[in-house]
């Protein structure tokens, strides 16, 4: 579940890390299991949509990256 670290950095890098601390509690929390399973599965269900959202901030700022360039080129 690793999503690209160009445009969507901050969004997937946050959601990788409340992902995988989740996970360690899970592990290690036992009192509070069935609440943890519950924000994991909400978790899964995020990933598409993040993953989505992620790929749309990629390809805006490629688009914005090529128009710029483009601009530059001219004298």
């Amino acid at each position: 579940m690793a999503l690209p670290l160009f445009g969507g950095a901050a969004l997937g890098a946050a959601f990788e890390t409340l992902f995988g601390e989740v996970k360690i509690l899970i592990e290690k929390a036992a009192m509070f299991k069935g609440k943890l399973k519950k924000i994991e599965r909400k978790l899964v269900a995020l990933d598409q949509p993040i993953k989505k959202l992620s790929d749309m901030v990629n390809e805006k700022l490629k688009k914005l990256s090529i128009t710029h360039c483009h601009i530059d080129t001219f004298p």
